[in-house]
């Protein structure tokens, strides 16, 4: 093997190990990504390897074809045009292409694999990874599912009573007297009357007196016409006399013969 084709493989392999990984730090990216959304949700972090892989194959696979010596000639100006001519003519064997292979080889010994990578893009690249990092350890310490959030927030609802859902008496948007005076129901102590609904039904039918119980042995009796007094008339008990003085007993007579008169 000549010595411009052993130079050739080592530069090539130098531009495959940067390539691919630049495709991993991207693809790293995307893993990160991927993960940061899984933890939101009760899945394997496993599940976060699938977009990696899928994104590095198809990245790996597109800027493995686009190496080509055009990009050492960019950045060695000295092998403009003869990196790619002693490429294409390796089979061929004359003065010519000799000294041109040891010329190409002598400025490839100068070539370093710096040169190949782009620091400012790597950078940029490992802070945003720094960052996703971050927000990685932020959101696992503590430890925040939006599945779990939801199922609380059902749970919580399901414990308040059905009572604190419904509307209040007097919570109503409507003003008293000319719609000025906001406290239609008075005072808070009586509106406030409670959470809890009453059924109350009245049956005047129900009791407790059963009529179908009758004593059948009960001794029959007529009523008399005169069993009752013609005239009725109310005798004040002698106690109540004596203790209303003499000078207010008229005033008393007065009022209740009022109270008499309006019944």
């Amino acid at each position: 093997m000549k010595t411009v084709e052993k130079a050739l493989i080592e530069l090539n392999k130098a531009l495959l190990v940067v390539t691919l990984f630049t495709c991993f730090l991207d693809s790293l990216i995307v893993f990160m990504l991927a993960y940061i959304m899984i933890l939101f949700f009760p899945i394997s972090w496993i599940f976060a390897l699938f977009p990696f892989l899928f994104f590095f194959l198809g990245h790996a696979t597109n800027s493995v074809k686009n190496i080509s010596y055009t990009r050492v000639e960019k950045l060695v100006p000295s092998l403009h045009e003869k990196l790619r001519t002693v490429a294409d003519n390796l089979d061929k064997h004359n003065e010519l292409v000799e000294s041109l292979n040891y010329d190409v080889v002598k400025k490839m010994r100068e070539i370093k694999t710096s040169y190949f990578i782009n620091f400012k893009k790597i950078g940029k690249r490992i802070v945003v990874l720094g960052v996703m990092a971050f927000v990685i350890i932020l959101v696992s310490s503590y430890n925040v599912k939006f599945v779990e959030i939801r199922e609380r927030f059902v749970e919580d609802l399901k414990e308040i009573p059905l009572e604190d859902l419904k509307p209040r008496i007097g919570a109503s948007s409507f003003s008293g007297k000319g719609f000025d005076d906001p406290n239609i129901f008075g005072e808070e102590s009586i509106a406030e009357l409670s959470n809890l609904e009453l059924d109350l039904k009245l049956n005047p039918s129900r009791t407790e007196i059963d009529i179908k119980n009758v004593d059948e042995n009960v001794e029959k009796k007529e009523f008399e016409e005169n069993a009752f007094p013609v005239d009725i008339e109310g005798v004040a008990d002698a106690t109540f006399e004596e203790s209303i003085p003499k000078e207010h007993e008229k005033i008393v007579k007065n009022y209740f013969s009022q109270i008499s008169q309006s019944t």
